[in-house]
């Protein structure tokens, strides 16, 4: 147990490193999720529990921080002083002493008073009303876990979770229809997803970053929308696949354990950075049918890959159908980040990306996805591909008991 000394020293450093990776989220310099384990702060529970928290109510201290003109009167970096006020607000009370905790109690009354005229302009009645939409969105999604069969089983996952205090319960008394009732996974229950076999379904805020069998790579925290697609393309034993834009890599290495490491797997992206750290994922998860290749899709010679039978291709896009648990790939850009001209060119880059897949002289089976909800992303470069190539391809359905959502322009296609 530490002393007040040692205390005080432990939440200045926490402090600290949180304001640096809130800035580095800021800058697009990596995910919430991806700074915080790549982090040298020891100690990530609580790392991970305190960026989280700040950035769920950055815009109210924002606005707290503008309308008490705080930054005026201290010179301290904006990104600790929103994790302090943060803590003094609404956490647990500033937890260091010196200088930081001198910065904010000598402005207190200043502080508060901005603090509650900003509550009265939200009509916030608790601290729940001034969180950011989307990350309360997040906080009430199942945690979705997928059991790497390339080294280990679902049964003994299944069997680790329940030795470690967890309840197994039947799917049919979690689904309603093909959706989650989260309300029934309470008190550690967990069951299996309906349509993708090796896939559990955990409470909402389920942290299993310590847990060992995540450590070891027997199992990864992919939602479901991301496991979608590599079960949708379903490639036998032994095929030659492409992952066209394949980092971060969660969906190659689903790839690579439904043809257990059978095969072969082109996967391409144009970051050589993005590919150094795809490589650890993969090797963390015994990927070993994977040739990663730093080129772009586009420029790939048809010809050169001409057993390719698969290819998922999951183009860069606006990312206006996130929902941020703080693993959002930074390229990916919010809906009300984006405008029309960068939507048009994206689309465009879709759009040849799919023909170009659809090209491959052996290719059988295509699986297109984006985490967009725009018409111009999905719909749109859906109808432009299959009117070049409706001699050849047809657009197949993917889950039939799946509810379908989709522009009223194409509500009869």
């Amino acid at each position: 147990k530490m002393n007040k000394i040692d205390s005080q020293r432990f939440a200045e450093a926490l402090y600290i490193e949180s304001a640096r990776i809130l800035k580095r989220i800021e800058e697009k310099q990596g995910s919430a999720k991806g700074l915080i384990y790549g982090s040298k702060f020891k100690n990530k529970k609580k790392l991970y529990a305190i960026v989280y928290e700040v950035l769920k109510y950055t815009e109210f201290i924002k606005e707290v921080i503008v309308q008490s003109q705080f930054m005026q009167y201290e010179k301290i970096d904006q990104y600790l002083a929103q994790v302090l006020l943060y803590d003094f607000f609404l956490g647990r009370g500033i937890r260091c002493g010196g200088k930081l905790k001198f910065a904010i109690t000598r402005h207190k009354q200043r502080l508060r008073t901005a603090f509650d005229q900003e509550m009265l302009n939200r009509q916030a009645a608790r601290k729940e009303d001034l969180a950011s939409s989307g990350l309360v969105i997040a906080g009430r999604m199942p945690r979705y876990v997928r059991v790497n069969t390339l080294k280990t089983t679902k049964a003994k996952v299944i069997e680790h979770f329940v030795a470690n205090g967890y309840q197994y319960v039947p799917s049919d008394s979690v689904y309603n229809s093909s959706i989650v009732d989260i309300t029934k996974l309470t008190n550690g229950k967990f069951t299996s997803d309906i349509h993708i076999k090796d896939l559990l379904v955990l409470p909402p805020r389920s942290d299993l970053h310590d847990n060992q069998m995540y450590l070891n790579g027997e199992i990864l925290l992919q939602d479901k929308a991301s496991c979608i697609p590599a079960f949708a393309l379903n490639p036998h034993h032994q095929s030659c696949i492409i992952d066209a834009c394949s980092a971060p890599g969660n969906k190659t290495s689903h790839l690579a354990s439904l043809i257990n490491n059978s095969g072969k797997i082109h996967a391409f992206d144009i970051s050589q950075n993005r590919l150094n750290t795809m490589r650890k994922l993969l090797d963390k998860a015994g990927v070993t049918c994977v040739n990663l290749e730093r080129k772009n899709f586009l420029d790939i010679n048809v010809m050169e890959y001409e057993n390719v039978e698969y290819i998922l291709l999951d183009p860069s896009c606006s990312g206006s159908g996130l929902v941020d648990r703080g693993d959002v790939d930074t390229e990916s850009e919010k809906l009300s980040d984006i405008n029309q001209k960068r939507l048009t060119a994206l689309a465009n880059f879709q759009l040849r990306a799919l023909q170009h897949a659809l090209s491959f002289p052996s290719v059988k089976k295509v699986i297109y996805s984006t985490c967009s909800i725009n018409v111009e992303e999905n719909e749109e470069v859906v109808e432009a591909a299959l009117e070049r190539f409706s001699g050849t391809y047809q657009l197949s359905p993917i889950l039939e008991d799946w509810p379908i959502f989709r522009s009223v322009i194409f509500e009869n296609n």
